[in-house]
C-alpha cells in the first residue's frame, strides 16, 4: 500500500489476503476485491481530507448565514422542580412515585 500527498491509495489483492489472515477471515476471491474497492476509496477520501488545510484558521461556521438562526433568549425557569412533580400522576413530596419495579 502505498500513498503520498499527491497520489491515491493502491491496495493490492496481497495486502487483503494479509489483512484477512491477520484477521483470521476467509473471503472469496470476489470480497477480495470487493473489499480493495472499499478500501481504496476509504483511504483516497482520508488522504483529501489530510491534504485539506487547516492552518488558514477558517471558521467553518462563517459558511452558515445567522439569518436563519433564533435569536437566543434567556429564561428563567423558578419553581421548575415544583412544576414538573405537580405534572407527576403521583408524587410525594418533589418526588415522583411510580409502580415498584422487579
Amino acid at each position: 500500500m502505498e500513498t503520498s500527498d499527491d497520489q491515491k491509495a493502491d491496495i493490492g489483492i496481497d495486502e487483503i489476503e494479509r489483512l484477512a489472515q491477520l484477521s483470521k477471515i476467509k473471503l472469496s476471491d470476489e470480497e477480495q476485491k470487493e473489499l480493495a474497492q472499499e478500501l481504496k476509496l476509504l483511504l483516497n477520501h482520508f488522504n483529501q481530507v489530510n491534504l485539506s488545510s487547516t492552518n488558514n484558521n477558517h471558521n467553518p461556521s462563517s459558511n452558515f448565514s445567522n439569518s436563519n438562526l433564533r435569536d437566543d433568549h434567556v429564561a428563567a425557569f423558578e419553581n421548575a422542580a415544583d412544576q414538573l412533580v405537580e405534572l407527576a400522576p403521583q408524587s410525594q413530596g418533589r418526588l415522583y412515585k411510580t409502580p415498584l419495579v422487579l
